[in-house]
């Protein structure tokens, strides 16, 4: 099952917040191209309401709006937080099946 580890649901609170956004707000994950012809990628952003197909998940307070093609895919992944020279970044961790 996909998951947010608390350290995201507190990176994506401070985000919100940090916008303006009230914490009702989900993060919404789907596909991207990546535009140079390498293998597709991931795109995060705040949404208030889910695209047609969506899988509505919650976890660690947060509210997840899954794109359909990538529930399979993201199954055993997990959002979480890595510090970089540049800050804190949100990242997505594929965990192996079993």
């Amino acid at each position: 099952m996909f998951e947010v580890t608390s350290q995201a649901a507190a990176a994506l609170a401070h985000s919100r917040t940090k916008i303006g956004l009230n914490d009702t707000i989900a993060i919404r994950i789907s596909a991207s191209e990546s535009g140079n012809g390498s293998s597709a990628g991931y795109q995060l952003r705040f949404a208030s309401h889910p695209s047609a197909g969506d899988v509505i998940l919650e976890s660690a307070g947060t509210k997840v709006f899954l794109a359909s093609e990538l529930v399979d895919p993201l199954e055993t992944s997990i959002l979480d937080t890595v510090e970089t020279p540049q800050g804190e970044r949100l990242v997505l961790k594929h965990r192996p099946l079993g």
